[in-house]
């Protein structure tokens, strides 16, 4: 998705609020939001998503609004799996580069102490849904392989959070899907080439 604009800093929950507010009650009068210098119009139907995962020492709220003229909402291809949310943040150089060659993805936390059964039955939903391409931390990674391989069909790649380890996913990643969507094949040809001759 292009232009793609975020808001993130440290605050208190009560400024975070107020900002937040302001931010709606323009939307509600004027259907338009600015982020980061960018102004949208928001359409009359929308989806309105709320999505909540805490524990007790973290957690995140998000809330979303989505559109799409005509079409229909793409479905994410790849699952990330991760223990904390913490390692989100290690996600970020993965994320950009996904968003930029049209790689659709969804996040998950799964907890270690999941056993083969729990994680079978929370991985088929996801299979259901349309996830091509699982990739998972290394503890998550080697789990899924050595209890799970007879029910996931699908490749399972090892998440490094290095910097050559990030590269190398998003290129196997870019590789893998590339076969079956061109487009996202296109698209990492040129993101490699623009890298090269920076």
């Amino acid at each position: 998705m292009k232009g793609i604009m975020e808001i993130q800093k440290r605050t208190t929950l009560k400024l975070a609020i107020d900002e937040t507010m302001e931010i709606l009650n323009r939307l509600y009068f004027t259907n338009k939001i600015a982020v980061g210098g960018k102004t949208v119009t928001l359409p009359e139907n929308i989806t309105f998503e709320i999505d909540l995962e805490a524990n007790k020492n973290e957690g995140e709220l998000e809330f979303e609004f989505s559109w799409s003229k005509g079409k229909k909402k793409i479905s994410p291809l790849v699952l990330f799996m991760i223990h904390t949310l913490k390692d989100r943040i290690k996600l970020k150089g993965i994320e950009t580069i996904f968003k930029r060659i049209g790689i659709s993805y969804k996040i998950q936390t799964l907890s270690p102490k999941l056993n083969s059964r729990q994680l079978r039955i929370s991985l088929m939903k996801e299979l259901n849904h349309g996830i091509e391409l699982f990739i998972a931390d290394d503890i998550l990674s080697v789990k899924l392989n050595e209890n799970l391989r007879e029910f996931i069909t699908k490749p399972i790649l090892s998440l490094s959070y290095k910097l050559e380890g990030r590269k190398t996913i998003t290129m196997m990643a870019a590789y893998i899907l590339g076969i079956k969507y061109t487009e996202i094949a296109e698209a990492y040809k040129k993101y490699s080439l623009t890298r090269r001759r920076n």
